[in-house]
């Protein structure tokens, strides 16, 4: 009977230990994990604040393309007129 016991005592702490250390295992990679998308967040807000940059930039050279787009034709246009 004591020989049962001791074995029962013997699969338990096996159990337990097993148990902790899947729980510690678990807890790292949570942790990983974590900081993989906190990373990975700081990332994306890092592109996206490039993109609005470069968006309101393009936008900016867009509209100076058009004036110049304009000014070229109004030459090519008054150098047309004066030889008529």
């Amino acid at each position: 009977m004591c020989l049962i016991y001791g074995q029962i005592t013997e699969l338990k702490a096996a159990n337990f230990t097993t148990e902790s250390e899947c729980r510690n295992k678990l807890k790292t990679v949570q942790r990983e994990f974590d900081q993989k998308v906190d990373t990975l967040n700081m990332k994306v807000k890092q592109l996206q604040k490039e993109i609005a940059v470069l968006s309101k930039g393009q936008k900016n050279k867009s509209s100076l393309t058009i004036v110049r787009n304009n000014e070229v034709e109004r030459k090519v246009s008054s150098d047309s007129d004066s030889s008529n």
